[in-house]
C-alpha cells in the first residue's frame, strides 16, 4: 500500500439544529469524486468523518471507484469541507 496522507478526523461539522422529523423528509444522496485517497485506512477513517456529519444517515466509500456515496438529508457543503479537511481533492460531486 502507498503512503497515507490522511488526517484522520475532520472533526465532523455539527448542527445545532437537529429535527428528525425535517430529516426523514428530505433524504437524498449525492456521489463525490475523491482523489487522493489510496488505501484502506483512508477509506475507513473518511467514511468514519462523513458519518459524524448532521443528518448523514449512511457513508460508502469505494477505494477502487474513488467516490463516496452519503445518504441523508445533509449540507452538502459540510461534506465537502470535511473531504477536503481530510486531506483530500475533489474531482466532482453528483447527486441521485
Amino acid at each position: 500500500e502507498e503512503s497515507c496522507d490522511c488526517k484522520g478526523d475532520c472533526g465532523g461539522h455539527h448542527n445545532e439544529n437537529n429535527d428528525e422529523e425535517d430529516a426523514a423528509n428530505h433524504e437524498e444522496s449525492a456521489i463525490f469524486e475523491i482523489e487522493g485517497i489510496r488505501c484502506n485506512h483512508c477509506r475507513s477513517n473518511l467514511e468514519e468523518a462523513l458519518s459524524k456529519i448532521d443528518g448523514v444517515k449512511n457513508v460508502s466509500v469505494s477505494l477502487d471507484d474513488k467516490r463516496a456515496i452519503v445518504l441523508g438529508d445533509f449540507n452538502k457543503q459540510d461534506v465537502i469541507n470535511c473531504i477536503r479537511e481530510m486531506g483530500f481533492d475533489l474531482k466532482d460531486s453528483l447527486s441521485e
